[in-house]
């Protein structure tokens, strides 16, 4: 399926009952990083950001569940692969979201295992940057 550049705009005009099926046809097919753990696609990562951004944006029209708690709710999930951490956080939208939300606090858990990711796997230089931007963010908002 394909979920880049989905935005409101593309959400607005549907019907409810649209808006719905597509829901669940999101939440029927996640995305998920089929290399061994060590190993970060940049394709997975934009396929599973664009993925939970489809899904977050989708469930708040059909359920006026807000987006950021979505997502967050996603981040949290302490049996998530921490290079989806990385993938969304990593993204424009990861960051808008981090700047939206405003402070550390709902973040937190999510950037220590990214970092606890990238610490394990010290080889990996797109990964360690990739980590060290969302960490420098992270420490830009307020405690």
């Amino acid at each position: 399926m394909l979920v880049f550049s989905f935005d409101e705009r593309l959400l607005a005009p549907m019907l409810p009952e649209t808006r719905q099926a597509i829901g669940e046809l999101l939440r029927g097919t996640r995305v998920d990083f089929p290399r061994a753990i060590g190993s970060f696609g940049v394709g997975d990562a934009n396929r599973y950001a664009a993925w939970l951004h489809a899904s977050a944006l989708t469930e708040q029209w059909v359920s006026s569940r807000p987006y950021a708690e979505t997502v967050l709710a996603q981040l949290d999930d302490p049996q998530l692969d921490p290079r989806k951490i990385i993938a969304y956080l990593g993204m424009p939208e990861g960051r808008a979201l981090m700047s939206g939300v405003g402070r550390r606090a709902p973040f937190t858990n999510a950037v220590r295992r990214a970092a606890s990711y990238a610490h394990s796997f010290p080889g990996n230089l797109h990964v360690k940057e990739l980590v060290d931007d969302i960490v420098d963010a992270w420490y830009e908002l307020p405690a």
